[in-house]
């Protein structure tokens, strides 16, 4: 922080004033520096002084030193400017010290963090947070990094535009995403449409690819796997570009329940395109039932051969993966699907295909069901993998490697 005595441009001085200072009555240096910072990307330097030149010194006289000539003498001034202290660093102040040694080691501890960031203000109040969350109200005062309170409501001055809550949430978010390093920035995806663009620019500009997700508020409950997950793999949450991709032919109405299966599941905001692959001698009905069906997480493409195929050539031909990042979902009309399976789908691609620590090259599918049957066998046995896993310490549902690859629904690489 600027102290004593400042050399700044002119113009810069009506940064002080942006927002509504903590207290009129000390502190403007601190205020001056945090408002520099937040709003101009302005630092703050103190120049080298030589004790034996007083040349170099800033108050030459040491009249700032004296009791009689300083606000120290203002009753619990420790704690007024200690107090501004403590609002600027958790709306976003990058100090010195943070900017030398930011978290590097958020993304790889064992232990979860995480943090509450709320707008503050007439807009969200702390303490309306904390009760939602059943939280005492005093972490809202407590010393210690849990929750983040941006004091939009400090904006001085009435204003029509939406620009100044945009600068205020994107200055802020970007001083604490510089600070500690998040692997994401979780949201519900209704927000402000200008909050919601300042936090994207805010993830935008994080050194190490900070997230953003956007969550819809009927999902939040069905996603809280994602804290079992590493946080070094969550930055890819928007990495992965997921497609369903249907084989159809002469079967309307399991066609139907299949589509009505995945219109009511889960699939967090994401978008998900659609295709329909069918041969030359589809059905009136299957065509009618296809072109009939709106699907609104994404794009929707149609492809029908004009010479007859077979199934092997429709399979092949149903996903065309443009980068790595690509997966593809294949789907016989005679089935339908969990409303998780899309749930499933995006925990098992972030914790088995990116999570640096997992090394599974050979790893090309991720199958929606358990098979029952070994169908390279002639015999062709049955193995109930739920009961052999549940017998030993990993539990019945839990996932493990297969050799053969599942016909029946499955994400392939």
């Amino acid at each position: 922080f600027l102290s004593s005595s400042w050399f700044l441009a002119t113009e810069l001085v009506k940064t002080l004033f942006i927002e509504t200072p903590f207290t009129f009555m000390t502190g403007e240096d601190l205020h001056l520096s945090y408002q520099l910072q937040k709003y101009m990307g302005a630092g703050s330097f103190v120049l080298p002084v030589n004790p034996k030149d007083k040349e170099t010194w800033g108050d030459s006289e040491h009249r700032l030193a004296y009791v009689s000539e300083t606000t120290v003498i203002f009753k619990d001034i420790v704690t007024v400017r200690d107090e501004q202290w403590w609002r600027a660093l958790t709306s976003g102040y990058v100090t010195q010290w943070a900017a030398m040694n930011p978290q590097k080691k958020f993304r790889t501890t064992s232990g979860r963090k995480a943090y509450l960031v709320v707008s503050g203000g007439g807009h969200c109040p702390c303490e309306e947070a904390a009760a939602v969350l059943k939280w005492p109200k005093v972490v809202c005062k407590e010393r210690r990094f849990k929750v983040f309170d941006l004091a939009l409501g400090a904006l001085s001055g009435p204003s029509r535009s939406e620009v100044p809550v945009l600068q205020a949430v994107y200055s802020s978010m970007r001083g604490l995403v510089r600070m500690h390093n998040p692997s994401v920035i979780v949201a519900v995806d209704d927000i402000d449409g200008k909050v919601k663009d300042a936090l994207r620019m805010a993830a935008d500009v994080a050194i190490n690819q900070t997230a953003l997700v956007l969550l819809p508020r009927k999902t939040i409950p069905k996603v809280l796997w994602m804290a079992t997950l590493r946080p070094a793999s969550l930055p890819n949450w928007n990495k992965m570009r997921i497609s369903v991709n249907i084989i159809t032919q002469t079967r309307a109405g399991s066609l139907g329940r299949l589509l009505s299966s995945l219109k009511n599941a889960y699939y967090l905001g994401d978008e998900v395109p659609i295709s329909f692959n069918m041969d030359s001698k589809v059905d009136a009905a299957t065509l009618n039932t296809v072109n009939a069906f709106a699907w609104p997480h994404g794009g929707k493409t149609l492809r029908r051969r004009i010479i007859q195929g077979g199934l092997i050539r429709a399979v092949s031909e149903s996903w065309y993966p443009a980068s790595d990042d690509d997966y593809g979902l294949l789907l016989e009309d005679d089935i339908e699907v969990s409303p998780y399976y899309y749930l499933w789908v995006k925990y098992a691609l972030l914790a088995y295909r990116y999570d640096p620590t997992v090394s599974l090259p050979e790893l090309s599918s991720i199958s929606l069901y358990t098979p029952r049957l070994v169908e390279v066998t002639k015999e062709r046995p049955r193995w109930n993998a739920t009961a052999f896993f549940g017998a030993t310490k990993h539990g019945a549902n839990t996932p493990y490697l297969h050799q053969l690859p599942c016909s029946w629904g499955a994400v392939f690489f």
